[in-house]
């Protein structure tokens, strides 16, 4: 992005000062927004609930997918619930399915974006998902980032559907 060399991305967007700074050049366009939500087994005793605290998960492993060794999530959770998880408690899984399958079966906690807990639970029946109660940035959006100054047709034609 710091070499112009890209025209677009689709990207979580997470509201923090490091990704204001990283996405200075680019426009952005919400695809969609909502908050992070906590995915805990239905054999948990936190899954009679329909929020809880990050107080209540603060001995527990939270997992998070990325496919390249990434530290990338644990530091945006670190940032967003600053002072309720500990970096040795957050750990890289290398797929989607390989989160859901230890969170399904209470080997851990994971984040959801809200926009897509309806796909989410239908793919999940094992997950509940919980609203966080705390007073952190639980933001979350699926962002459009591409280049104001980019005359491709198609890109422009796409950033008007899309801004429709």
């Amino acid at each position: 992005m710091k070499r112009n060399n890209l025209d677009f991305a689709v990207t979580p967007y997470y509201n923090l000062s490091r990704e204001s700074a990283d996405f200075k050049a680019m426009e952005i366009i919400k695809l969609a927004e909502g908050e992070l939500m906590l995915g805990v087994s239905v054999n948990s005793p936190l899954a009679r609930k329909d929020s809880a605290s990050l107080d209540e998960i603060k001995h527990m492993k939270v997992l998070y997918y990325s496919s390249s060794e990434s530290y990338y999530l644990r530091e945006v959770f670190l940032d967003k619930f600053d002072g309720f998880l500990a970096p040795e408690q957050i750990s890289r899984v290398s797929s989607l399915e390989q989160r859901d399958m230890l969170v399904a079966s209470n080997n851990g906690v994971g984040f959801y974006p809200s926009p897509f807990i309806n796909k989410e639970r239908a793919q999940n029946p094992m997950i509940k998902f919980l609203r966080i109660t705390n007073n952190v940035n639980k933001y979350y959006a699926s962002a459009f980032l591409y280049q104001p100054n980019n005359k491709n047709p198609s890109l422009n034609s796409l950033i008007s559907e899309l801004k429709g």
